[in-house]
């Protein structure tokens, strides 16, 4: 039997599939799973709490999206009258939580306003009409997340539960859904004290963000030659993203500095192709996120503007900052 055959075994009695979880609806655009939680939060807390589950505060792209999210809070006969959506102002400019511009909008009559405290976007239930509002605000929250993938036997049906148990970490203050509504409970996590802002929509040199986006506390390694210690993500982000998950636990993207950095860096990656701190802005620039310097020679090409991504395998490369991948953070160890 050659090497490939129990591959091909496998592909004869399993399929990959595909769901989403119970209480969400999918979205074939751009395949993913949007869910409306009923718990009023503030918009920070709301995007935490999606991030619980890997997901993030939903983004809508076109009207036919737009039409999907409604007919999902019409089938859950949701309570609240606002919700949270994944939009902010940043400099008068309104984006999605990837850095991206508003393709789509359906803003009320003189909104937005743009007023210097209401920077976050509200969608009214009854009128489906946005407006800008006090991040500070506490509404009701839409998330969009991946759908959930299962290898399944073709001969067995792909079947989810019709109902989900009780919220068990809702803090006492907070009443919580019924159970069929499968409620993202808000987070008990600290959170930072200022309002994030985004990044602008391509990264520049030299880089700042004050963006912080909530991630599982990861294993950290220490380094003991350079005295930081790296931790490796898998969930994929986009670059943006990436960093701003790092400055969660107070650290940056990786900066290679030198041969021994990227020995133990990318040792840890093995075979995840990941980001790390470096940014091309196209005009013989180059910088780190974490404002490091270095003469360190990646391989790359100073011309063309871009993220830097590496892999154990094929080294380090220009890469679209759009792109989802793993990453890796450096940090000096906490007191």
């Amino acid at each position: 039997m050659g090497p490939l055959a129990p591959l091909l075994l496998l592909a004869l009695v399993a399929t990959v599939s595909s769901y989403c979880p119970p209480g969400s609806l999918f979205s074939s655009n751009r395949e993913k799973c949007i869910t409306a939680v009923p718990v009023p939060l503030s918009y920070r807390n709301a995007q935490l709490s999606c991030g619980l589950f890997d997901g993030r505060l939903a983004k809508i792209e076109n009207s036919d999206e737009y039409d999907l999210l409604f007919e999902h809070l019409s089938q859950k006969d949701a309570a609240g009258t606002q919700y949270w959506l994944g939009g902010t102002n940043i400099n008068t400019t309104w984006v999605w939580l990837d850095g991206k511009k508003f393709s789509f909008s359906n803003w009320a009559v003189d909104e937005p306003a743009n007023p210097e405290d209401e920077n976050c976007l509200l969608v009214e239930r009854e009128t489906r009409l946005w407006k800008a509002e006090d991040c500070e605000k506490t509404a009701h929250y839409v998330c969009e997340m991946e759908p959930v993938v299962s290898l399944v036997d073709d001969d067995c049906p792909v079947t989810t539960p019709e109902t989900c148990p009780p919220c068990p970490t809702c803090p006492p203050d907070v009443t919580c859904p019924p159970v069929t509504e499968c409620p993202i409970c808000p987070t008990t996590q600290e959170t930072p004290t200022t309002t994030p802002s985004l990044p602008l929509n391509y990264p520049t040199c030299p880089f700042f963000s004050d963006r912080q986006s909530y991630i599982p506390d990861p294993d950290w390694k220490l380094d003991s030659y350079g005295g930081y210690e790296y931790a490796l993500y898998t969930l994929k982000r986009n670059f943006t993203e990436a960093e701003a998950s790092c400055a969660y636990y107070g650290a940056h993207l990786v900066s290679i500095l030198d041969e021994h950095v990227e020995k133990f860096a990318l040792g840890m990656a093995q075979d995840t192709t990941v980001w790390v701190g470096g940014i091309v802005t196209g005009e013989e620039s180059f910088c780190w996120t974490d404002g490091r310097e270095s003469n360190f020679n990646l391989g790359i090409s100073m011309d063309k503007r871009s993220c830097i991504g590496c892999s154990q395998s094929y080294g380090c490369f220009n890469g679209n900052c759009e792109d989802a991948l793993g990453f890796i953070c450096k940090r000096l160890p906490p007191n």
